[in-house]
């Protein structure tokens, strides 16, 4: 396994650089690291007065963008809407299963919207969670274990928990780590959440703002477009989706390498010049359909090599089938 250098003189490193910096100048988000969009949605204000019941529904509506589209995410949650932070105080104390005792117990509960079980049928008939309109079991346990790690963990304190955690440690594993043990959250849709809520909050914490930018959403396009385009196998660190794509020789530490030799205030000059998040996002936009809708499976046959001759890309990529086609 080849490690990327800290200097462009390396030649694995110096293409990378040179390709994710072409498509960053055309795909990068120069707002994505502002703090304005945090007054539209409330998220400041629930920061400002660490209104614990404002920032579960907002972490609550983003973990809910897993397992399906944006849109269709988007189409359920304007239908129905997520449990507040008032009704899971009200009815996780009435629940007569031992599992909603606290955090540490719950972590095996096993409910199934689908199948209407769980690991403690003896309690089923009375428990809250059927009554959740969720698109599926899993996000309804994930409702209760998220409140159950705030009220429990954090002690309602979210905004002292996070400084706390950060006094210690401004890695964004600090964070991450005891965050991805709830139920039901995965390690992209956490890394992408803590991103926007740390980034939008250094507004009034400025220290936020360093561990924001470097918290790193890989998701399946972000992943298969390293490999396409070659910069995984030059690396020899070609690997399937999956957690292998957070650790340091995987998704995450290639992108966080070619970052530190990427000065993104040649983007906006209020972007840090170190920005691993704006990096990663710029990959995601140049790829999804949401974005330029440029590299992806609808517009790539993944038998062949990448036929796109009008890709900005194109002479630059190595064009590179991904490891594991969908049939």
């Amino acid at each position: 396994m080849k490690r990327p250098g800290s200097e462009a003189s390396h030649p694995e490193l110096a293409h990378s650089i040179t390709l994710i910096t072409k498509l960053c100048a055309v795909a990068g988000d120069t707002d994505l690291i502002e703090t304005d969009n945090a007054q539209v949605d409330g998220l400041l204000a629930a920061i400002r007065a660490n209104d614990i019941a404002g920032i579960y529904a907002w972490l609550l509506e983003q973990f809910s963008f897993q397992g399906v589209s944006d849109a269709s995410a988007r189409a359920y949650l304007a239908r129905y809407r997520n449990p507040t932070w008032f009704e899971l105080s009200t009815c996780v104390p009435k629940a007569n299963c031992p599992k909603f005792g606290n955090y540490w117990a719950f972590y095996d509960c096993g409910y199934s919207k689908w199948t209407r079980r769980c690991n403690s049928p003896e309690h089923f008939a009375k428990c809250p969670l059927p009554s959740f309109q969720q698109r599926n079991g899993r996000l309804n346990q994930l409702a209760v274990s998220l409140f159950l790690f705030m009220r429990d963990v954090m002690e309602s304190d979210f905004v002292g928990w996070v400084n706390a955690r950060l006094q210690e440690n401004a890695s964004p594993d600090a964070l991450l780590e005891p965050l991805t043990s709830i139920i039901g959250i995965s390690d992209k849709v956490v890394s992408m959440a803590l991103s926007t809520f740390l980034i939008r909050g250094s507004a009034l914490h400025p220290h936020w703002r360093k561990t924001g930018v470097e918290m790193i959403a890989i998701d399946t396009l972000v992943h298969t477009f390293l490999q396409r385009s070659g910069i995984l196998a030059r690396f020899e660190m070609n690997h399937l989706y999956g957690p292998h794509c957070f650790r340091e020789e995987g998704c995450a530490g290639v992108i966080r390498n070619i970052a530190r030799n990427i000065d993104c205030r040649q983007f906006n000059r209020r972007i840090p010049a170190y920005a691993p998040r704006f990096i990663q996002h710029a990959i995601w936009r140049f790829c999804a359909q949401e974005g330029l809708n440029t590299c992806n499976g609808n517009k790539i046959d993944d038998r062949y090599r990448c036929r796109n001759s009008y890709c900005y890309l194109f002479k630059l990529c190595d064009r590179r089938r991904p490891l594991k086609v969908a049939p």
